[in-house]
């Protein structure tokens, strides 16, 4: 997709060419090719097609293993910073394996199809097709269940790219760890037919711990306990280096991966109570 340059990129002339966008996708191959977990890397839109130009970015699919998750992601944003280098954008649509033959994607029909229309004109950069493995999405109304895949797949998006955001982008992505596991544990407690008298924040983790497994309960308790030391630092007022220090590493590194796998075990314990 196209997209806006700031006035020092353009002034500069640190703008992309089409050399740089295939020297991009040379390395990716070159890393990512042969990579334990990585089922199916696809290049789509305008760089397959060709027609990319100074204000085009480099959007690729990347089917992946959830159990090497770890090492793919760190392999993921290396490029990412890569590519930043030659004032590439590069974007991955990260694609988890086993919920895409579930069902459990936000893949659209059109955009599965784009996908497809890419793999049979050579934009399989390494493994396989992937779309012949992907079931239509579940239709079946769940509002914890859609919540959880769409803020999956937005959080992996986001962390290839931590090498490349400003401390903006960054604190931005990092307020889904202390956001996102009430308002997630919300939804859930809705579907399972559970109504509050308050909806509280409080009425709501106890509804939640009590009616779900104990391994999704102790991934959400340890998601609230971040959130608990995140204020007790705000609280606390320390200088600046020191915040930065302690949110880059209780909330950047440690919990942002206790989210992404709290939501990857939530989503499989809805599936499996569906049925």
């Amino acid at each position: 997709m196209a997209r806006i340059l700031s006035s020092e990129d353009v002034e500069s002339g640190f703008i992309p060419t089409g050399y740089s966008f295939n020297q991009v996708v040379r390395e990716i191959k070159n890393r990512l090719d042969g990579q334990p977990g990585i089922f199916s890397v696809i290049q789509i839109g305008s760089i397959q097609r060709e027609d990319s130009n100074c204000i085009s970015d480099a959007d690729i699919v990347v089917a992946y293993s959830r159990y090497m998750r770890k090492s793919i992601f760190c392999l993921l944003s290396a490029l990412c910073g890569y590519a930043r280098g030659l004032a590439v954008p590069l974007e991955f649509i990260p694609l988890d394996h086993t919920f895409a033959a579930r069902g459990a994607h936000f893949w659209t029909p059109s955009f599965t199809m784009h996908v497809k229309w890419a793999e049979e004109h050579d934009g399989i950069i390494c493994g396989k097709a992937v779309t012949p493995n992907i079931i239509p999405r579940d239709e079946r109304k769940s509002e914890g269940l859609d919540y959880a895949i769409s803020k999956l797949q937005k959080i992996l998006k986001k962390v290839t790219l931590l090498p490349v955001m400003d401390e903006r982008e960054r604190y931005d992505l990092f307020t889904e760890v202390v956001q996102v596991p009430v308002f997630l544990a919300r939804k859930i407690v809705w579907d399972m037919g559970v109504r509050l008298p308050l909806d509280s924040k409080a009425e709501v983790i106890e509804a939640y711990i009590k009616n779900v497994s104990q391994e999704e309960s102790l991934h959400f308790r340890n998601l609230i306990q971040v959130a608990a030391r995140y204020r007790n630092l705000v609280e606390s007022r320390p200088r600046a280096e020191f915040y930065k220090f302690r949110v880059t590493e209780d909330i950047g590194t440690a919990g942002l991966e206790r989210l992404i796998r709290y939501l990857e075990i939530t989503i499989e314990n809805i599936l499996a109570r569906r049925g």
